[in-house]
């Protein structure tokens, strides 16, 4: 009887794992996974491999950090060169006014770049953007506070080229080009692209331990599923007090009152 191809590819993976590491079953620990999980061609072959060695794993008895298995082949592989301030700074030097406002709103915010495209000059509310459902990938309200270098430039920026609709238009594509042009024009190595600033934003969160609730609200999530998921950490919930003062600390003075 012929096996199950999900079966044979457990099996396939679990030989290579034996063969990368030269040891026993028993004796695989994180560290194995974790290399050979690196060296599999993307996340889809990730995540089947995960399941056979969580699978193998049960059945020995041997319990698995799930928070270690979430950052194996996920933030670390995808998020191994985050966009830094230092990297900012070198493309703000090359970038026209327009391009220097964009930056620096998909730096403060992690927006998505179906979003920025589609931001109009009403969501904007001084040192916060509005999200509405109908620009957010998630259908989620969101309400991501500005720097005052963010709320400077986009202000001097509309102030010239007076957009009368949207913020900044344009197709998602030519975002893509402009910026990896800007980037190699920089001298940045690393591939930068929209979703990269998200993927940032959500590491500079967790790095500063930021509640819960903040980060929700900023990056518009349902749940909190996704940060856990990627980024490994389940920051405490807070009271919407102490979320509306980290908010404001950001610089997002004037916030709706909406907002509770």
């Amino acid at each position: 009887m012929r096996r199950p191809a999900t079966r044979r590819k457990y099996e396939a993976y679990v030989d290579g794992l034996l063969t990368m590491a030269n040891k026993p079953l028993p004796e695989i620990d994180i560290d194995d996974i974790q290399e050979y999980l690196g060296s599999l061609p993307g996340r889809p072959s990730q995540e089947i491999a995960l399941a056979a060695f969580r699978s193998l794993w049960k059945m020995m008895g041997k319990a698995i950090d799930r928070q270690q298995l979430a950052l194996i082949g996920r933030s670390e592989k995808r998020l191994i060169d985050p966009i830094t301030w230092p990297d900012m700074e070198r493309m703000l030097k090359c970038a026209t006014l327009k391009q220097r406002a964009m930056l620096l709103v998909l730096w403060d915010t992690g927006m998505r770049i179906g979003t920025l495209v589609n931001l109009r000059i009403e969501h904007w509310r001084g040192n916060y953007i509005e999200c509405p459902p109908e620009i957010t990938k998630t259908r989620a309200y969101a309400v991501p506070a500005l720097t005052k270098k963010t709320v400077a430039v986009l202000t001097e920026y509309i102030e010239q080229e007076h957009p009368t609709d949207k913020i900044f238009g344009g197709a998602k594509g030519n975002v893509n080009k402009w910026l990896e042009r800007i980037a190699r024009e920089s001298g940045i190595e690393k591939h930068v692209y929209p979703h990269l600033f998200r993927h940032s934003r959500a590491l500079r969160f967790r790095e500063d331990n930021t509640p819960l609730d903040v980060v929700l609200n900023h990056l518009g999530w349902l749940t909190a599923d996704v940060y856990n998921n990627l980024y490994g950490r389940r920051p405490a919930r807070v009271t919407v007090n102490v979320a509306r003062s980290y908010v404001e600390r950001l610089g997002a003075h004037d916030i709706d009152p909406s907002y509770q």
